[in-house]
């Protein structure tokens, strides 16, 4: 059974497009995937409670304050997703909706090398995943030309349009992946 469909069969209330939710690959990732930075969970349930999604949990994420426990806030999380009937991902799809916001940043020329490191990271630390591959080739094209005029990795890319190149290419990544996105939640 596919994400999509796993998604659809356990959430069918309410019609909500994935990306309208701010920074949801993470709760979705999670704990499969997951970041240090909880700032991202508090603006996901920030962002739900916007879209008129509203449980106790989504309420106590949205208000935290920092410092922050890890194990109160990683229930509070899993909350949540059990509130908003989020499956647990699987390793492949947790990496690929974790990547996402990460391309979506390159995209936007947001820290464009530190996210395409992540990535790329993401990708080599799991098998070379086949949806985010391209990002590791960037990235290693990108490295070689910090020491090299040349690299063998991107056809046409070079020192002076690198960057242009990997944020042309997050672009069309999400352009050509969007409909892989779309979710649908539940409140109850």
């Amino acid at each position: 059974m596919s994400l999509g469909d796993l998604i659809n069969k356990s959430i069918r209330k309410q019609n909500m497009k994935y990306r309208e939710i701010k920074n949801i690959g993470y709760l979705l990732a999670f704990p499969t995937i997951a970041t240090e930075d909880y700032q991202k969970y508090m603006d996901s349930a920030l962002s739900l409670l916007d879209h008129n999604f509203t449980s106790s949990h989504i309420c106590i994420l949205s208000s935290l304050s920092h410092p922050i426990n890890f194990f109160e806030t990683k229930e509070i999380i899993l909350n949540v997703k059990e509130d908003l009937h989020l499956p647990t991902l699987e390793i492949e799809e947790a990496v690929l909706y974790y990547s996402y916001h990460l391309i979506e940043k390159i995209a936007l020329k947001e820290d464009v090398i530190l996210n395409l490191k992540i990535v790329a990271d993401l990708c080599l630390s799991h098998d070379q995943l086949k949806s985010i591959y391209p990002f590791l080739e960037l990235y290693w094209a990108y490295e070689d030309l910090l020491y090299s005029e040349e690299q063998y990795y991107w056809e046409d890319m070079n020192r002076e349009n690198s960057m242009d190149v990997i944020v042309d290419f997050a672009k069309n990544w999400l352009g050509e992946n969007l409909d892989r996105f779309e979710v649908e939640f539940i409140s109850d």
